[in-house]
């Protein structure tokens, strides 16, 4: 019997299911009792079904299956386990009593037959003496009474007992499931061993006395049981106990995990190992090996703290909104209806609006003792600077049980994404074990696992009504930066009978709301009519029929959410037309002011004031007016960005509405026509309704559309021509989506092959005889510098200079700088101080080996960089070589071999990437400085949609997660199976799972809690390239010319790829699909909201490339992938004879020139 167990049953909360009957009654495996009829009428239930309406006791639930059986003892049935346990180990802490011993020897494992033994013993005793069933002691606070009848059928020990009512229809069809997840996601035992003890000094170990002290009741006057007693085994050992220790103390707990959590593991890094040492030492032992649980707002990142000293972090300006974000460095586990969280995150959890939804947490005491140790220590602080201040000191709790380490844990349900923890962000959220402030609230349900030095417990929600991607996090909620577990992804699918409840729901939204607070409603309603798929159609007529019904009603009110979509987007004009005008009087204001100041400035010497006092008041006269007007521009600017917002997401709907192949069943032929019509004058380029032709003026001053009905090609017509003059207004040229045909790019004489045939020649021109010149050049830079690091006694010897970057992974041009980094032997670390000194000394003998402009203005930088410059003569060619040299930068290096080898698959990739950086150099979308894309990012697009796309029969491409099998356009090295090339006959196949063991794992060189997987195919021997080249062409068609895969890389980044849905990702494979931006903002904290550009970095996933790019660059960089394709369409419709591909290429790379507007 799990003494520790019986005493954590909680109540839960009235916002939630009913709560279940004793545990010892609702147990999962408890066979329904004979005699009984779970539903007898619409009657007064007293089971699970609640009140009726009728006679009695024949309810719709189920009635009490026990009702019958005899008690052990009626006298004592009015008090709960709990109480009569309590009652019954002060018989156990006392020798003489052999009875007492022998029942907890005899029955402990068996909680049914226990707790009867033990009532009868204690009424035996007297049940008004001490210690008695009716002894006058307070009952415990947090679990009510209960009848105390036994169960008649036999139970198994350690039943995991229900936490909402429901849990036992899916007991059935999750047996398997629980075992394959206990068997498989054994996450927790994959941990380095805890280090050594440190010696402990008093005042140290005073703290950690009363911290671990920890009990479990909640009254002063019950008895105190520690939560954990130290001198417990390792888990799997068997106990040596001495005979004289207390029997509580003498036997291992029997408490199993839930479903799915560890049994006999410990958490990363959370866990200590079990000892014979004292309590105290065993909190030092978590304390010094762990990061502190607790932070304050101004800390980042958790700090460990050495015996009989207090480190106090310093207050930085930024702080991430939550911490622990990834799996891997959370200390607890949450579990989502008994399917635990993957390292992958997929599949996801997928269920119906509405359904019942069961998170079941653990944590490490560990975890808990050492936060409730920060919180005493800190508490202690503040006595102390109370005590000096002349203030009343507080009091530090002396007994704390385990209800207050677990005060404010919460379990909140959230979107995918949100940027934030806290009650405020959640969905819903429920705290396990109240604050002080809400004693009144009921606790849920949860124990101690003392085999694992776990505990755990469940809380039950329903989920949310609207379809979308939601996750369950674990987090105390005064910490609620510190994420300490999140749950797989849940996935929330409408499903035909739930469409009208649905919609219905999405429709009182709208009409309980009013404006641009309904945005959320759109989406929603957007999701559903995109997901929307009808049931299959039943054979029966009745059923059909009652189909249609069901449909008639959904169907109203999907138009009557689309209605009311228009009325926020009609609402929002207007506020945006009121603002807009408001913002430009106060720009016209503020330009008359600026003219009175250049006024002023001009009369300054007719003023009778000294020239200092003048500069100084001009000074603060255009300080003030810049804030203003930088003021109104950002106002201006996120008044337009609202009204782009909430026109995309209108779109959205007409789109979902017009696309989804099932709308038909749903919404009126003439419906979808109008909304066909009304979604034709949208342009995602634009971000923008073009002017509707049907729009009619009133009398009244008011508007109204009359669309006509049938739609005929003249009206769509009439709806396009109105979007091409606004994008002419708007963008300055004409929008060209049409495809390319196959005779474009299969005609010899087609655009594409004479593109193609033009941009081969530029390549050949640029990077040919010159490049190779170039290349020898630099060659020798890299020689002159490694000779001065070997004349530089401050290094290590043997230390090499290595080239990375662009001048090294193949793409690069012959102009681009040379990169550098230093390589130190094996064993060598150079760091801190250390390592700026050492680059100071390099940098002096770089001067001395004839350097020009050594520039050592970055030495203090996280990563030391010098600049410098360097003249070389090749063949009696001068040139001037722009140089850096950098401290150590393993990731670098591997980083330029990924891109190294990727450019030796095919030619073709290096001339897409010679073409592709020109445009962007010429455009104006190429400098970081400024805040647009780097050429790195460009390059990793171009992998992108290398790797996601493959060669169609057609003649064409089609996208990898279309088809079933096949090799793409460039296979992805960092996922590609490398058996594929040693079997003969097989077709592409993609890993698992990447390897990871130490060669093909390093520490990053800067953030030391992440590790970098470096696994990838490296392509450094004729041997490889050739088997590699063999393969791709024996799985797969013909791939299209280069000139066509230009034109098609343009368009998918200008019209097909879903920026606000997708990032840009070489993880991006056929298994698993894109990468969703949700999964980025949940893991790694991207940001989720609006539409931009997000690169994933190949080997620092946390890393965003396009984290410079500023939102207008990226919608000029957009339209920029528009124009290109544009250009290309326009050629196709003059005569391919007179093409002259030469143009068209300088016409796609043509100089940008900015227009600048009043």
């Amino acid at each position: 019997m799990d003494t520790l167990n019986v005493m954590h049953h909680v109540q839960h909360d009235n916002m939630t299911p009913p709560p279940p009957p004793p545990p010892h009654v609702t147990t999962l495996i408890d066979p329904p009792t004979p005699g009984t009829n779970a539903r007898q009428g619409r009657g007064r239930g007293r089971g699970r079904g609640g009140r009726g309406r009728g006679g009695r006791d024949r309810g719709r639930g189920r009635k009490n299956r026990h009702a019958k059986v005899e008690t052990a003892n009626v006298e004592g049935s009015d008090l709960s386990d709990e109480d009569v346990m309590i009652a019954f180990m002060t018989y156990l802490r006392e020798e003489q009593e052999i009875e007492a011993k022998d029942i907890f020897a005899k029955h402990g494992n068996d909680r049914r037959v226990f707790i009867g033994r033990v009532r009868e013993f204690l009424g035996r005793k007297g049940g008004s003496g001490e210690g008695g069933l009716n002894a006058n002691q307070p009952p415990a606070k947090f679990r009510p009474a209960h009848d105390g009848s036994l169960p008649s059928s036999s139970t198994l020990p350690n039943a995991i007992y229900s936490a909402n009512p429901n849990y036992r229809e899916r007991i059935g069809n999750e047996k398997e499931t629980r075992k394959s997840n206990v068997a498989n996601h054994d996450i927790l035992s994959q941990i380095p061993p805890v280090p050594a003890l440190a010696p402990v000094d008093q005042t140290q170990r005073e703290l950690e006395a009363m911290v671990a002290n920890l009990t479990v009741g909640n009254d002063d006057n019950l008895p105190r049981i520690p939560v954990q007693s130290s001198l417990l085994p390792p888990p799997g050992m068997s106990p040596q106990m001495s005979p004289s220790a207390p029997i509580h103390q003498r036997r291992m707990m029997a408490t199993n995990p839930p479903p799915g959590l560890p049994q006999n593991t410990s958490t990363p890094t959370m866990m200590a190992t079990h000892s014979s040492v004292s309590a105290p030492i065993l909190a030092h032992h978590v304390a010094t090996s762990t990061p502190t649980a607790s932070i304050d707002s101004s800390e980042v990142e958790p700090t460990t703290q050495t015996p009989g000293e207090t480190v106090i972090s310093a207050p930085i300006k930024w702080q991430p909104r939550r911490l622990n974000n990834r799996l891997k460095d959370q200390p607890g586990r949450l579990l989502a209806n008994n399917v635990p969280a993957t390292l992958e995150g997929k599949p996801y959890l997928s269920l119906r609006p509405r359904k019942e939804l069961v998170a079941t947490w653990q944590l490490p005491l560990s975890y808990l003792r050492e936060r409730t140790m920060s919180k005493i220590q800190k508490e202690k602080e503040k006595a102390a600077s109370d005590a000096e201040n002349g203030l009343p000191p507080s009091v530090p709790p002396k007994n704390l049980t385990i209800r207050d380490a677990l005060r404010t844990l919460t379990v909140g349900l959230f979107r995918r994404g949100c940027p934030e923890n806290g009650s405020s962000s959640a969905i819903i959220a429920k705290e396990v074990v109240p604050a002080a402030d809400r004693a009144h609230q009921d606790e849920f349900h949860f124990e101690i696992n003392q085999q694992t030095g776990t505990i755990w417990g469940t809380v039950p929600f329903f989920t949310p009504r609207t379809p979308g991607n939601v996750v369950l996090r674990l987090y105390f909620e005064d910490n609620a930066i510190m994420t300490l577990a999140v749950s797989q992804c849940i996935s929330v699918i409408v499903a035909a009978n739930d469409l009208e409840q649905t919609l219905r729901f999405i429709l009182s939204n709208f009409k309980s709301k009013r404006g641009s607070t309904n945005f959320s409603s759109i989406h929603s309603l957007a999701a559903v009519l995109q997901q929307y798929t009808p049931s299959p159609t039943s054979s029966d007529r009745n059923q059909h029929h009652h189909h249609s019904q069901n449909m008639d009603g959904a169907g109203r009110a999907a138009w009557g959410g689309i209605c009311e979509s228009r009325k926020v987007v009609d609402a929002c004009k207007q506020d945006f037309l009121k603002k807009k005008a408001k913002h430009e009087k106060e720009i016209r204001e503020l330009e008359i002011v600026k003219e009175d100041i250049d006024a002023g400035l001009a009369d300054e010497g007719t003023e009778e004031r000294t020239q200092k006092e003048s500069t100084d008041d001009v000074d603060e006269d255009v300080k003030e007016w810049r804030e203003k007007m930088n003021t109104v521009m950002g106002d201006r600017a996120s008044n337009e960005r609202k009204w782009r917002e909430i026109q995309s997401a209108f779109a959205s709907v007409l789109k979902s509405a017009i696309r989804n192949p099932a709308s038909p069943r749903l919404l009126k032929p003439d419906i979808i026509k109008k909304l066909e019509l009304e979604y034709n004058l949208w342009c995602p380029l634009c971000e923008h309704f073009a002017p509707n032709p049907f729009e009619e003026e009133r009398g009244d001053g008011s508007t109204s559309i009359n669309y006509p009905y049938p739609t005929s090609q003249k009206r769509i017509r009439a709806c396009v021509d109105s979007r091409s003059s606004m994008q002419q207004e708007i963008l300055g040229f004409q929008v060209k989506t049409a495809l390319l045909t196959p005779s474009t790019y299969l005609n010899q004489n087609g655009v594409c092959a004479k593109l193609t045939k033009s941009m081969e020649k530029l390549y050949n021109a640029e990077y040919g005889v010159k490049s190779s010149l170039i290349l020898r050049k630099k060659a020798l830079v890299r020689d002159l510098a490694e000779s001065a690091v070997t004349n530089c006694d401050v290094l290590p010897k043997g230390t090499r200079v290595a080239v990375f970057g662009s001048s090294a992974n193949g793409f690069g041009s012959p102009n681009s700088d040379l990169d550098m980094c230093l390589q130190l032997p094996q064993g060598a670390v150079l760091i801190g101080e250390e390592g700026t000194a050492a680059m100071g000394k390099l940098a002096e003998k770089l001067k001395e080996a004839g350097m020009i402009d050594v520039d050592t203005a970055r030495l203090t930088a996280r990563i030391p960089v010098i600049k410098f410059d360097c003249r070389i003569e090749v063949d009696g060619h001068e040139s001037l070589i722009e140089c850096d040299i950098s401290m150590q930068n393993p990731l670098a290096c591997i980083n330029t071999a990924l891109l190294q080898s990727y450019s030796t698959v095919t030619p073709e990739v290096r001339i897409i990437a010679a073409i592709v950086k020109r445009w962007a150099k010429r455009r104006n979308i190429n400098d970081p400085s400024h805040r647009t894309l780097s050429s790195y990012g460009y390059i990793i697009m171009l992998l992108h949609f290398m790797t996601t796309h493959a060669a169609a029969d057609n003649g064409g491409i089609e996208s990898i997660f279309n088809r079933k099998s096949g090799c793409p356009l460039l296979p992805n090295l960092q996922w590609m199976d490398q058996r594929w090339l040693s079997s003969p006959g097989t077709q592409y196949t993609e890993l698992q799972q990447k390897p990871s063991n130490q060669y093909t794992t390093m520490k990053h060189p800067t953030e030391e809690a992440y590790v970098v997987n470096t696994y990838f195919l490296r392509i450094n021997d004729q041997s490889v390239h050739s088997a590699l080249k063999d393969k791709i062409g024996s799985n797969n068609v013909k791939s299209p010319p280069v000139g066509y895969l230009l034109a098609a890389f343009f368009k998918y980044y200008a019209f097909h790829f879903d920026y606000k849905k997708h990032i840009v990702s070489l993880n991006s494979i056929s298994r698993s699909g894109p990468i969703e931006r949700e999964a980025k903002a949940e893991s790694d904290g991207w940001k989720l909201f609006g539409e931009s550009l997000s690169i994933e970095d190949p080997f620092e996933e946390f890393y965003d490339v396009a984290h410079v790019l500023k939102p207008l660059n990226f919608q000029r960089t957009k339209k920029e992938f528009a124009f290109a394709y544009s250009k290309i369409v326009s050629c196709m419709s003059k005569e391919q004879g007179n093409l002259d591909a030469d143009a068209l290429l300088d016409a796609i790379c043509e100089e940008y020139v900015e227009v600048k507007k009043n």
